[in-house]
């Protein structure tokens, strides 16, 4: 039991390092041997539990979808709204990115066009899209869902290259979700219906 644990636990260190790697270095650029130095870990170690760097790189995406998940799940539990869970979707989205370097990687790693792992922001996009369906259902929505969801979409590449610039230059991530909102203050009005605006939290309904 014990060795199970240290063998989870240099596990979770070795894609943590590699996902740090690989945000700041992309797949070509990142190495083996950075990883290992970074996780403290041996060569040996790393290739016992990812044989080549394309399984590390599928494990971040993996890990990184798993965490979209979740997210999404407590969205569509709490928000009062279709729309609001649209809009607090792409807080928890930034959140994450904000906060665990397996999401910025695996965008990174996705954009490069690397063939592994699952795909967070398909997984993203899909719910989304439903939820704007729902909108459109329910009389909220100004504009058609696919004309919505391709402007939502185009806000959150911004967002995610926002902080992936951010990490790089060693600059606060943090403040982006601040930048959401504001953006989410000017977008409303014009996907929104006449009467349905008061409701929505730019910040999110939790925020």
């Amino acid at each position: 039991m014990v060795r199970q644990e240290r063998a989870a636990r240099t596990r979770a260190v070795l894609v943590g390092a590699a996902a740090a790697e690989f945000v700041r270095h992309g797949y070509a650029g990142t190495s083996l041997k950075r990883v290992c130095e970074a996780a403290g870990a041996t060569m040996g170690a790393l290739t016992f539990h990812f044989p080549a760097k394309r399984a590390l790189a599928g494990e971040v995406c993996d890990q990184a979808v798993v965490l979209t998940q979740a997210a999404l799940v407590g969205v569509r539990m709490r928000a009062p709204s279709a729309l609001q869970a649209v809009v607090d979707a792409s807080h928890a989205v930034v959140g994450l990115l904000a906060g665990q370097d397996v999401m910025l990687a695996a965008a990174r790693l996705v954009r490069e066009g690397v063939p592994v792992g699952g795909d967070w922001q398909v997984l993203w996009a899909g719910v989304v899209g439903e939820l704007l369906e729902r909108a459109w259902e329910e009389g909220v929505l100004a504009v058609e869902p696919a004309q919505a969801a391709g402007l939502v979409r185009c806000l959150m590449a911004g967002l995610e290259v926002r902080v992936q610039t951010a990490v790089c230059r060693g600059g606060d991530r943090r403040q982006v979700g601040e930048e959401l909102a504001a953006a989410w203050a000017l977008i409303l009005p014009g996907l929104v219906r006449v009467g349905h605006r008061a409701s929505l939290r730019v910040a999110g309904s939790s925020g």
